[in-house]
C-alpha cells in the first residue's frame, strides 16, 4: 500500500520490488515500467538542480532544499551556501550515489578556498 506515501517512500518501494522482480523474473517489465514513470519527475528535479541550480519542491519533500530567502554566507569567505542537503529524504537506492556526490562537491570548495 502506497497511498498516502511521499515521493521517496514510493521510489523505494518500487525500487524494492524492482529488486524482487529482477531476482525471481515475475513481471520484471512492469516493476521496471513503474520504476521509470514514477522516478522521472524525481531526476527531472535532480538536473534542474545540478545543472541549473533551480530547487521547485511544491511538495518539501525532495532532498535538497533551499534555505529561506535569506542565503548563508561563510565569514571568512566569499562562499555563498543557498541549498541544504536533507540526508532523511535520500531514497536508498540513491544514498551512496549523493552522499559521493557531496563529498566530492566539499573537497572542490576546500581547494578552491
Amino acid at each position: 500500500n502506497i497511498e498516502g506515501n511521499d515521493t521517496k517512500s514510493i521510489l523505494c518501494i518500487l525500487h524494492d520490488k524492482l529488486g524482487l522482480a529482477m531476482s525471481s523474473g515475475i513481471c520484471l517489465n512492469t516493476c521496471e515500467y513503474l520504476m521509470q514513470i514514477a522516478s522521472k519527475p524525481y531526476f527531472d528535479m535532480i538536473f534542474e538542480w545540478i545543472y541549473n541550480g533551480i530547487v521547485q519542491d511544491h511538495n518539501d519533500e525532495f532532498m535538497i532544499s533551499k534555505i529561506c530567502d535569506s542565503q548563508f554566507y561563510n565569514k571568512n569567505h566569499s562562499l555563498k551556501i543557498s541549498h541544504i542537503l536533507i540526508d532523511t529524504r535520500i531514497p536508498t537506492f540513491l544514498q551512496n550515489v549523493i552522499i559521493n556526490y557531496f563529498c566530492l562537491l566539499i573537497i572542490r570548495l576546500v581547494i578552491k578556498y
